[in-house]
């Protein structure tokens, strides 16, 4: 493919707001008058996206694709082929991509049944593509053997600033009955992504050991870290600035190689640094009683909407200290005490506590029956 070409005044404007049609418009038109068939789609796209559906615009749309289609994916179509596997099974394509303002804008890489090369070449060749300058969303699954070194190298090849908004790394995982577990494989240190992809608002990471470095992402709205061994260098980092635009909070925390504290904790329950945060997940947390008893005096319980505490080694202790945090907990409309340790006797008072309160899949044998010490999930 020719590269495209370069507009860096009409590009800042996008970059600042790529959700706004008016931008893109604008660059369509300048696209279209250097000869750039791109144009004509980015025109239409940035269109549907003020009339979603709209059956002309949809036509124009498919009618580009059916002839350009080729062209702008040229050098990517080994990676956008199922594979079938020895045993018949048929295996994803490595790349799957979708299409906003002309461009690419979410890619999901599946490295399953994947060697790693391919893996490595095919990102390569993502990253790499012009259509792939404005990419929005990427998620890389777990690749085979928690082989994260020579993704993470490859994102970081190119130490040039990227627009990209949104990052996943990782799968969420699941027991073989289908029960949320969190995943194990190492992930390394990610610090280094921060300044590649400054303009970063959700990042999910689902891992074993991750280190995260100082989170320098200013426009932060969600941060997900699905672990078995949360670190207290990743509390201390949250905690050290002002997070103003942090709406959504998922830590999960493990047990034998979780080094953080409740006092590591400290700074997210006070607030200061976390004035709209609204949903707060502590989840598969040995200390959760004591997160239940430091709600009482936390600033952040009056402002929290969806409080998640599930996974937990939660006792009756934890649960009598939310019953008496009940009035700082008032604005809640979720809570999620799911996978606990709760006699059933708690329930009723539990259920009062917020708009939907989940107390499904009681550790507990029976009633009266009690399962071994409460745990959680380990780093293995």
């Amino acid at each position: 493919m020719v590269d495209r070409a370069v507009n860096a005044e009409l590009e800042s404007v996008i970059l600042e707001d790529p959700l706004d049609p008016a931008g893109w418009l604008v660059y369509g038109d300048w696209l279209a008058e250097q000869g750039d068939p791109r144009g004509e789609l980015v025109a239409v796209q940035a269109r549907l996206a003020r009339d979603p559906g709209n059956p002309e615009l949809m036509e124009a749309q498919r009618a580009f694709f059916r002839a350009h289609g080729d062209w702008l994916l040229d050098g990517l179509h080994p990676y956008l082929t199922p594979r079938t596997h020895a045993d018949g099974e048929v295996l994803p394509s490595l790349l799957r991509l979708s299409w906003e303002f002309g461009f690419l804008w979410t890619a999901s890489v599946s490295p399953r049944g994947r060697t790693m090369s391919e893996v490595v070449f095919g990102l390569r060749a993502l990253l790499r593509h012009p259509s792939s300058r404005f990419l929005h969303a990427l998620s890389i699954a777990t690749p085979s053997g928690d082989g994260w070194a020579p993704v993470l190298e490859e994102l970081l090849e190119d130490r040039r600033p990227r627009p990209l908004r949104i990052l996943y790394l990782g799968d969420s995982a699941v027991t073989a009955q289908g029960n949320p577990r969190p995943a194990f494989g190492p992930i390394g240190d990610v610090a280094a992504l921060w300044s590649v992809f400054p303009h970063l608002e959700v990042v999910a990471l689902r891992g074993g050991h991750v280190s995260v470095g100082a989170l320098d992402l200013p426009r932060l709205r969600e941060l997900t870290i699905e672990t078995s061994a949360l670190q207290r260098e990743t509390l201390i980092a949250l905690g050290a600035r002002p997070r103003p635009h942090l709406e959504r909070l998922e830590l999960w925390f493990g047990e034998r190689r979780c080094t953080a504290t409740l006092a590591d904790l400290g700074p997210v329950l006070e607030a200061a640094h976390f004035p709209r945060l609204r949903h707060l997940g502590l989840r598969n947390c040995s200390f959760v009683d004591r997160i239940c008893h430091a709600l009482v005096h936390a600033r952040i319980a009056k402002q929290l909407h969806v409080l998640d505490l599930s996974l937990g080694a939660l006792t009756d202790m934890g649960a009598a200290a939310l019953v008496d945090a009940r009035h700082a907990l008032a604005n809640l409309a979720v809570l999620d005490l799911s996978w606990n340790y709760i006699d059933r006797e708690w329930r009723a008072p539990l259920s009062e506590l917020a708009g939907f309160v989940d107390l499904s899949n009681h550790t507990y044998l029976s009633d009266g029956e009690v399962t071994p010490r409460p745990r959680v999930w380990l780093d293995t």
